[in-house]
Formats: structure tokens, C-alpha cells, sequence
């Protein structure tokens, strides 16, 4: 073949190639479709070649729309979350925009169709154009945020139904249980305000300011008495001989009702509370052992009681603790004895002699003296330690020591051994020395395991 004849060829050849590319459809080569407008639709384009390219390319075109939405949502999010569409979104430590771009990638896209497809005869690449109607989408996905929206409805009307019925502890629980799912609903409620015309509205009533606030109004009546238990006199360390007894009423149409099945507490000591439930008559009663902690004049002690809402918010609970609570009072007894305490194990002379003073100041809260030379009990401490595991900081590493504490309190005139106690804490420093100091610093007996055994030393 002469070079002129080897041109004309590779010339017509290049010409079918551009009239087989020129054969595409405008949607494969724009993005876009006259038949579907943007503003009625999102419109993706996906093409691949070889076995399977039909599904690939599908998949790519849905991927493209997915794509379209995460621009939009990224892109008004925060627009819409400035909104009085929930609330107070602050109560919440959720990520909301995270959240709701995760929507997107949960997203089915149910109503996806691939009217036309192309097949270029020159690649074998397949084009598929996917379309995604805006209005039918829309539609689906109020429904799907309809459907819980009402069932909260319906639990909410239960929950004002329990609380007329003086059935405030099921009322109290029904309002929690609202106020935890309404969150679940907020990314896709978000989404769909960020891509539809118009905005999707919670009920006023599902609003966690007016779920809190209706709460709050419920409880606002409610009061608690004392029916019996007040004016002990009771060992430290021992329970109380009579239980600690009150009644819950409120009002309800301008008559008082009893309320069962409410939480009370009972402040037993320094960070700790134990819990009774009312019961039909609507009192609760607890029999718990005297805590020094609740002592506050050599003598006297005071034990509160109040209702509680497992759930709500801290400004919640501390409100509804100062409207109803009340106090019993007692008068703490057990003759005064004393106590030797000792210390060995691990850590350095200053830390373990600080532990000993610490133990001393607890030890007196229970009407005990120290006597450091001579005593019928002793109360010897033996102090451990473990390194943890060694943390990498920007300032370098950090040294972790697991520190324990062992005490076992002995009478010394019968060799017998009374109780024993034990408490933990971790130190974390860069010198592990200091790591140590720290974890025997935060060793600390529990007021009541230290009020048990010392009231089985006062019964000997």
C-alpha cells in the first residue's frame, strides 16, 4: 500500500471514530437533560466499559446525584440548624452536621430511575443517565420522618394521660423516654430542611424546651412529707431503727391525689444516694445506715429525701430536688474510742503520711480518735502499686501508676481482725515518681465501708 493510500485510510478511519462520538446524546456529554430540568430534578450521568459496565455505570450516576445532595446539605446546613426547627439544639452533644451528611450515605433512593441508557459502539462504554424526581422525593422522605413523629405524638398524649391519673413515676419515665428519641429524629429532619422547599416543623409539643417545660409545670405541684422515721437516734455506721418514710401527693383539678410509682432519694452520704420507689398509698420507705458525712455537729445529723427524674437535665433535677425535698433529722450515738493508724507499702514517707491524716479526718466523722502511741484497735494500711500503661503526649510520655490501699482494723485485745476496706486511684504524671504521689493523693475509703467496720468495733 503507497503512503498516499495508507493516509485516505487512517483519515476515514479517524472520521467514523468522530461520527460514532458525535452520536452520543447531549445528556451523556452535558449532564444534563431538557426532558428532566434541574429544578424538578436531580440528574446524574455514570458510563463504564466492559462486563458489567451497565451496573457500574448506574451505580457511578447514582453516586453523582448522592453526590449533588452532600453540596447542597454541606452547603446550608448550618443556615438551617440556626432555625427554631427543634429547639434548643444545644442541649444535645451530637454532632448534627455529621449526622445528617451520614443521612446521605444511608440514603436508598428508592425513586431513582434510569430512563435511557447508551451503548458507544466504537469504546463499548455504556452511558446511563439516572434522574431522581425532587417533589416525589420530597414526599417519601416527610413520610418517613411522619411516621415516628406521630408515634411520639401518641406517646406523649399517654404521658399527660399518666400524670392526670396521679400516676407520675410511668408519666415521669414516658416524658424521658420522649425527650431520648426526639434527638434520633434531628439529622434527617435537618436534611430534608436542607434540600426541600419547604421546612419540615416538629410539633411544638415534641420541642425539648416545651417537653422540659411541661415536665417541670407537671411537677411543680408535687411535694413530699414526712410520715415517719424523723428524730433518731442511731449508731454511725448502723441502719436506722425505723425506716426513713414519706409520702408524694400533688394536685390535680384542685384536689390532692397520691402519686405511685415515684423515685425518691435519699442523700445516704458525701456523693451518694439510695433509691425507694412509692407504692399505691403513695409513700416510699428506705432503712439506710448513718453516714458520719451527714453529721454536722459533732451530733446531729440531717438525711434528706427528695424526687427524682432519672434522665432530665441537670437544671431540671436541681429544681425539683430544692422544691421537694425534705430532711429528717437524727441525733448520732456510740461512745468515743480510738485508733491507731499505721501505713506501709509503696510510696514515699510524706505521701503515705498524708494518707494517715486523711483516714484520721474521716475516722473522727465517725466519733473516732486517733491515738498514735497507744490504742485498743489498730488500723493498719498497706499501699500498692502497678505502672499502667505509659500514654505518648505532645510534652512526652505520661506515666501511669495503678495505686491500691488495703486496711484491715484489728483489736488488739483479742488478736481478732474487725473488717477490712480497700480503695483504688490512678496517678498519671512524666516522672513516675510524681505519677505515684498522685495516685496515693486520690486514695480514699468509702464513708460507709469505714462506717460499717467501725461499728462493728463499738458492738465488741
Amino acid at each position: 500500500m503507497d503512503k498516499r493510500a495508507l493516509i485516505t485510510l487512517l483519515a476515514s478511519l479517524l472520521c467514523l471514530g468522530e461520527t460514532a462520538q458525535s452520536q452520543l446524546p447531549d445528556w451523556a456529554t452535558t449532564g444534563t437533560s431538557s426532558s428532566y430540568p434541574r429544578e424538578l430534578y436531580w440528574v446524574g450521568v455514570g458510563s463504564a466499559v466492559g462486563t458489567g459496565g451497565l451496573e457500574a455505570a448506574k451505580s457511578q450516576a447514582r453516586v453523582a446525584i448522592a453526590s449533588q445532595i452532600k453540596v447542597t446539605v454541606s452547603s446550608k446546613i448550618r443556615y438551617v440548624q440556626s432555625e427554631a426547627i427543634v429547639g434548643d439544639v444545644s442541649n444535645y452533644s451530637t454532632d448534627i452536621s455529621s449526622e445528617t451528611q451520614s443521612v446521605v450515605e444511608k440514603m436508598e433512593f428508592a425513586d431513582l430511575a434510569f430512563p435511557e441508557t447508551f451503548l458507544n459502539p466504537v469504546d463499548t462504554k455504556t452511558y446511563v443517565l439516572a434522574v431522581l424526581e425532587k417533589d416525589q422525593f420530597f414526599g417519601r422522605l416527610r413520610r418517613e420522618i411522619d411516621v415516628p413523629v406521630n408515634a411520639l405524638g401518641q406517646k406523649l398524649e399517654l404521658a399527660r394521660e399518666q400524670a392526670n391519673a396521679a400516676d407520675l413515676g410511668e408519666a415521669v419515665n414516658t416524658f424521658a423516654s420522649i425527650m431520648g428519641d426526639v434527638p434520633d429524629l434531628y439529622p434527617k429532619i435537618f436534611f430534608y430542611n436542607s434540600i426541600a422547599p419547604d421546612a419540615y416543623v416538629l410539633p411544638s409539643g415534641l420541642v425539648h424546651d416545651n417537653l422540659e417545660a411541661e415536665l417541670g409545670k407537671i411537677l411543680g405541684n408535687v411535694s413530699l412529707s414526712i410520715e415517719s422515721g424523723d428524730q433518731q437516734t442511731v449508731a454511725l455506721g448502723k441502719s436506722f431503727p425505723q425506716p426513713l418514710a414519706v409520702k408524694a401527693t400533688t394536685v390535680i383539678d384542685g384536689k390532692p391525689a397520691i402519686l405511685k410509682r415515684l423515685t425518691i432519694s435519699y442523700r445516704t452520704g458525701e456523693n451518694e444516694k439510695e433509691t425507694a420507689v412509692t407504692n399505691d398509698l403513695g409513700i416510699a420507705s428506705l432503712s439506710p445506715s448513718a453516714s458520719p458525712d451527714l453529721v454536722t455537729d459533732g451530733t446531729s445529723g440531717r438525711l434528706a429525701a427528695f424526687v427524682d427524674i432519672p434522665r432530665m437535665s441537670p437544671r431540671l433535677k436541681a429544681k425539683v430536688e430544692r422544691n421537694t425535698g425534705v430532711a429528717f433529722a437524727f441525733t448520732a450515738s456510740g461512745a468515743q474510742f480510738t485508733v491507731k493508724v499505721t501505713v506501709a507499702g509503696a510510696g514515699p514517707d510524706a505521701a503515705q503520711f498524708d494518707l494517715v491524716n486523711r483516714v484520721i479526718k474521716e475516722l473522727e466523722k465517725n466519733n473516732v480518735r486517733a491515738n498514735q502511741q497507744q490504742s485498743r484497735y489498730e488500723l493498719h494500711l498497706v499501699v500498692t502499686a502497678s505502672e499502667g500503661q505509659t500514654v505518648a503526649g505532645m510534652g512526652g510520655n505520661l506515666y501511669t501508676q495503678k495505686v491500691q490501699v488495703s486496711g484491715m482494723l484489728k483489736d488488739g485485745s483479742t488478736g481478732t481482725i474487725v473488717g477490712t476496706l480497700t480503695a483504688s486511684s490512678v496517678g498519671m504524671d512524666k516522672d513516675r515518681d510524681r505519677a505515684l504521689e498522685k495516685g496515693i493523693a486520690g486514695l480514699k475509703f468509702p464513708s460507709k465501708d469505714l462506717s460499717s467496720i467501725v461499728a462493728r468495733a463499738r458492738e465488741q
